[in-house]
């Protein structure tokens, strides 16, 4: 068992077998994405893989009992999530991808993300409008264990396991925000697909899409808010530093 770096939740991994264990007892996961399910945002949708195959795992609400409240009174939420070491076809496993509800200022709601394990891919794109599926501005942002992600308001994401290990994932996101899948869902994936070792292609059934900058998490500037302990422990430090993610319009503000 791998002991992740989000104490002091006590979070436990096992590569072999995909399971998380929180103080001892196994975690069921809230939901699952398959194969089944991921075909229609494949780049190769009729790749012979079965239907039942689990690319992967997400955990809602990971948190110790006692920091629930705290948790609450934010409007947020620990998340955890597990990607699979696999491929869909000749494509890396990623999640589906969605973009963000507005707030109650009027701007899409940001989430942090944190990789417990291996190397993750998030790509992100920004639309034209918020009601547009086209998209202005696209990104690939390299993580390695430890690493921070904003997903700043406006963009939607994608995942992407980047490795032949597991992904672990953790993010802290408003629970006032809801997720909306169909822009994806109706262009068939993100504005790029990955495949093979960082080879992305462009994504056809946008009618225009913008060059992709490659950027690494480690050249990234965060919000000034986002201290340097992993996640968990830095939003109990400080759980007033991470308003922006309720209030988005507090992102820009230093």
């Amino acid at each position: 068992m791998i002991k992740l770096g989000c104490g002091p939740l006590r979070l436990l991994f096992d590569a072999k077998t995909m399971v998380l264990r929180l103080n001892g007892k196994k975690l069921v996961p809230s939901f699952t994405r398959t194969v089944g399910e991921m075909r229609s945002v494949m780049l190769s949708p009729h790749a012979a893989i079965p239907d039942s195959r689990i690319c992967y795992w997400v955990y809602r609400r990971v948190e110790r009992p006692t920091d629930k409240k705290l948790f609450n009174s934010r409007h947020l939420e620990y998340d955890v999530t597990v990607l699979a070491p696999a491929f869909l076809g000749p494509e890396r496993n990623k999640t589906l991808g969605h973009y963000h509800s507005l707030a109650s200022d009027g701007i899409a709601y940001p989430e942090v993300y944190e990789v417990l394990f291996g190397q993750a891919h998030f790509l992100m794109q920004k639309r034209a409008a918020h009601a547009s599926k086209e998209v202005v501005d696209v990104r690939v942002v390299a993580a390695n264990e430890g690493d921070k992600v904003i997903i700043e308001p406006g963009y939607g994401h994608v995942s992407i396991n980047a490795s032949h290990e597991p992904l672990v994932l953790a993010n802290l996101l408003c629970t006032l925000n809801e997720s909306d899948y169909s822009p994806y869902l109706e262009k068939r994936g993100a504005a790029y697909y990955e495949f093979g070792s960082e080879k992305f292609l462009p994504n056809p059934n946008y009618h225009k899409v913008p060059p992709l900058q490659v950027l690494k998490a480690s050249s990234l500037k965060h919000a000034p808010k986002v201290g340097k302990e992993n996640l968990y422990a830095d939003f109990l430090a400080g759980p007033h530093r991470y308003e922006f993610l309720r209030s988005p319009s507090r992102y820009w503000q230093a």
